[in-house]
Order: structure tokens, then C-alpha cells, then sequence
């Protein structure tokens, strides 16, 4: 994640943020870990791709990773 895009995010936006698309964790596990319910989660994804939206910067996503054999 590009550091001007995170200094435009809350420090609970951020927080989120990473742990979903740095990270890899799954909503569920990062309200788990946080002591927050799953929906304030999706809150703070969706109001940080607002703010970076706002700016000019992409959308959050997370990449697919494919399965090789």
C-alpha cells in the first residue's frame, strides 16, 4: 500500500486496511482480533475507499492469488 494513500486514512481505517490487504486476513478475523463487530469493518473499508477515491487513488481489492499444481 502506497504511504501518501495511507496518510489520507484514520488511524482505524488504516488499521483495517492493512490487515485486509496487506495482510491477507478475512473481515471476520480481523473483528475477531480487533474486539469489533464484522459490520464496522466493512464500514471502515468502505469510508477509506471513499477518502482515497476522493484523492485520485484506486480502489482497495484484494489481489486473487491462483492456485498452481
Amino acid at each position: 500500500m502506497d504511504s501518501a494513500a495511507l496518510s489520507l486514512l484514520t488511524p482505524e481505517q488504516k488499521e483495517v486496511c492493512v490487515l485486509a490487504f496487506a495482510e491477507g486476513m478475512k473481515q471476520r478475523d480481523i473483528a475477531s482480533s480487533l474486539g469489533i463487530r464484522q459490520a464496522a469493518v466493512s464500514r471502515r473499508i468502505a469510508r477509506a475507499n471513499l477518502a482515497l477515491a476522493g484523492a485520485g487513488f484506486p480502489r482497495l481489492r484484494r489481489r486473487k492469488v491462483h492456485a498452481t499444481s
